[in-house]
């Protein structure tokens, strides 16, 4: 029975992680666009955070465009039940 189990975390942990890298897009950014990137990189994901630019910083970020769900998932998981 430990083979079966092993295959269903596997699978549950694969499609958490799928879901979890596509949940946000990213960010595309030049050099020099943020005040301080480490701070940039860090607070980036936090709402209530103010990212600070440089004059002229925000010509060079762009947010990367979120992934899509991937299709079929559902039936994947239906597939396991």
């Amino acid at each position: 029975m430990k083979d079966p189990q092993r295959w269903a975390n596997k699978f549950l942990a694969q499609i958490m992680h799928i879901i979890n890298t596509n949940a946000k897009g990213g960010l595309l950014a030049e050099e020099g666009a943020f005040i301080d990137p480490k701070k940039a990189e860090e607070n980036w994901a936090d709402p209530a955070a103010v990212v600070m630019l440089k004059n002229g910083g925000l010509g060079k970020v762009k947010e990367r465009t979120a992934g899509a769900y991937p299709t079929g998932l559902d039936k994947l998981l239906q597939f396991r039940n």
